[in-house]
């Protein structure tokens, strides 16, 4: 008879290889890089990716002035990158995310399912919490 622990535990084993190179691979096809170290910009594929000035903000600036080459479509373009290379980390790693990303290049969307969720489900889930 088979033993499913130590199967599993030998697939598993064997596993772990090919995640290290495909993550590797993905860091090799979609760098990540410091392009500004005073400003803590950073680039993904050499398209400037910056973050959010202040704590409060949405999100990041969709310009610079001290840097030219950070505009609407860059930021649209290094977050598309960003959002396609987490998808696959999820996807190698074997993890569901919290929030869903659909890639679609500059366009990308993350579905937020949880905010969404008003009514009768809210409160069971409501409810479920607070009985843990």
């Amino acid at each position: 008879m088979f033993d499913y622990r130590e199967r599993s535990a030998a697939l598993h084993s064997r596993l772990s290889p090919v995640r290290i190179t495909l993550i590797s691979s993905l860091a090799w096809i979609f760098p990540i890089d410091l392009f500004s170290g005073p400003d803590l910009l950073y680039a993904i594929l050499s398209v400037p990716l910056p973050i959010p000035l202040g704590v409060t903000d949405p999100g990041p600036p969709l310009s610079l002035p001290s840097h030219k080459e950070v505009t609407e479509e860059a930021v649209a373009s290094a977050l598309g990158y960003a959002a396609l290379v987490v998808q696959l980390l999820a996807i190698y790693l074997g993890e569901g995310l919290v929030y869903p990303i659909t890639f679609i290049g500059s366009r990308s969307l993350i579905r937020d399912g949880i905010s969404a969720m008003v009514g009768p489900r809210m409160s069971v889930l409501k409810n479920y919490f607070d009985l843990r």
